[in-house]
């Protein structure tokens, strides 16, 4: 196993070594190089130099445990002279990207930590571009959507709730600095799956904290600062609104967490990695879950008024399949409440309305910043959840 602490060496030929660890953002470490033109610079990864710095990749090795590739690089440091170097590196529980610079004078390499600030510029934009995104790549309409909605539903989000904070390092970024943090966390991805892959999800999970604000808004006033901690069977807020309290729940627990974990515990045995555990639990937790009543737990849950509303940002057949098993596993598991279930879709379900309604589905539209389908989306949980009686 290659240690993620030693990321650079110079050797006696003067080559410099660089190791990645190509493991995501979880325990990934990534190296790109700072190129600059006539006053304009970039940070190209290091495997896209090869040819142009006759860099030599000398070994590949697949960790057994992490299936994680890691890379060895040989640069000749004579290519790098007054180059820099940036490392972004995450821990293994995810935290990051940390960033580093390495300078190279004189045949000397430097190690100094990097402020995230420099990295980002002026703002999305400049980290975009920095990052190679132009309008001609095929990356640029995602990052377009991303910098367009994403900082505009997380600021919008905040306002609501002021005392707001996240669980888990791309969801805390995103919380923090959606412009700058939740962007690099995408664009230091090297390839381009791999990005559109973490831009894709930011964009939903945004759009999860910007519902949960405005139905929290809907409801009334939060009792305590708003934690958002993913499939916690902890309330992630109490509400007291005009004629009763309400128990919201973020990534709602449909099966209870002692389960889960058995259930991990048994294929952690097997040969599936934690991913894709993790992927196959996902279908099991709605994004946001009300319950009329004060409660700390779902198992105190009985007989009262419910709400599940899922955000989506399109629609599919898989959505289809997804939103039916979670009616079908709500309905089994609280069969003495009433529950009205809601899809918010980001722009429209198109051909897929029909289909929502008919297995149960209050269906709202253009849910987004400046959308028609916000003022809905609030009018459907204060009349849905105030006016039902049991």
């Amino acid at each position: 196993m290659i240690s993620q602490l030693v990321t650079i060496q110079q050797s006696n030929n003067n080559c410099l070594m660089l190791y990645e660890d190509l493991g995501g953002t979880y325990g990934g470490t990534y190296f790109y190089i700072r190129k600059c033109d006539s006053g304009n610079c970039s940070l190209v990864h290091v495997g896209r130099l090869r040819e142009e710095l006759n860099i030599n990749v000398e070994e590949q090795i697949l960790h057994k445990n992490r299936k994680s590739t890691f890379k060895k690089y040989c640069i000749n440091a004579e290519d790098l002279s007054n180059a820099i170097i940036y490392e972004f590196n995450y821990s293994g529980r995810g935290n990051g990207p940390y960033v580093f610079k390495y300078e190279l004078h004189q045949g000397e390499l430097k190690r100094v930590p990097a402020d995230v600030g420099e990295i980002c510029g002026n703002g999305g934009w400049s980290l975009a571009k920095l990052f190679g995104i132009e309008k001609e790549s095929e990356e640029y309409a995602l990052v377009e959507k991303y910098l367009k909605y994403v900082p505009a539903m997380v600021k919008e989000a905040k306002s609501i709730l002021p005392e707001i904070w996240a669980s888990g390092p791309r969801l805390e970024n995103l919380i923090e600095d959606a412009e700058c943090k939740g962007l690099l966390d995408a664009l230091v991805q090297p390839d381009w799956r791999s990005r559109k892959g973490a831009l894709e999800s930011l964009i939903r999970e945004a759009h999860e904290v910007y519902v949960l604000a405005h139905t929290i808004r809907a409801l009334g006033n939060p009792q305590r600062p708003i934690r958002l901690v993913k499939a916690s069977e902890t309330p992630t807020a109490i509400v007291k609104g005009n004629s009763a309290d309400y128990t919201v729940w973020y990534q709602f627990p449909i099966e209870p967490l002692m389960e889960l974990v058995k259930e991990g515990m048994r294929e952690s045995m097997t040969e599936n990695s934690s991913k894709n555990r993790q992927r196959e639990h996902r279908h099991i937790i709605p994004d946001i879950v009300v319950a009329k009543g004060n409660y700390k737990s779902p198992r105190e849950i009985d007989k009262t008024c419910m709400m599940m509303i899922d955000a989506k940002i399109d629609i599919g057949d898989k959505d289809i399949k997804q939103l039916t098993a979670y009616k079908n596993l709500l309905s089994g598991r609280f069969q003495n409440s009433q529950i009205t279930y809601v899809v918010a879709v980001f722009e429209k379900a198109e051909e897929f309305r029909e289909k929502l309604e008919k297995i149960g589905y209050v269906v709202l539209e253009d849910v987004r910043p400046k959308g028609e389908g916000v003022e809905s989306l609030e009018n459907v949980v204060k009349e849905k959840l105030s006016k039902c009686r049991l």
